[in-house]
């Protein structure tokens, strides 16, 4: 049997793209499952992936967004999300890894505005 993890399920994103939030999960000491399977956008996506979750954490990528999902959450009502991820700074993705790791921990979320990122 998996020990429990977070689902990622993305297909057709750039391994340094992948590799960026990854990271923030890994920093947060999470374990994290990737997969290639896509739904019908990045919300759906990461909501299954959250289903298919033991920790009910999920992400979604789906056409150059990602999403962050809950179980508990409405399907299209994703926890957070990441349009124009090819362009977003490597920081911000650390940091939205780090938050699918946070939910799991029930900790302080990360910010996402690159305003607010200590570089």
């Amino acid at each position: 049997m998996d020990k429990p993890a977070i689902i990622v399920y993305a297909e057709k994103l750039e391994e340094g793209l992948l590799n960026a939030f990854l990271y923030g999960i890994e920093e947060e000491s999470i374990p994290y499952r990737v997969e290639r399977k896509v739904y019908t956008d990045a919300a759906q996506t990461a909501y299954e992936a959250a289903l298919a979750s033991p920790l009910n954490v999920g992400i979604g990528y789906y056409q150059d967004t990602l999403c962050l999902h809950h179980k508990s959450l409405k399907r299209m009502e994703p926890y957070q999300v990441l349009a124009h991820v090819s362009i977003v700074p490597h920081v911000i993705l650390r940091n939205f890894g780090s938050n699918a790791a946070r939910i799991v921990k029930n900790t302080p979320l990360k910010s996402l505005e690159l305003l607010e990122v200590n570089q």
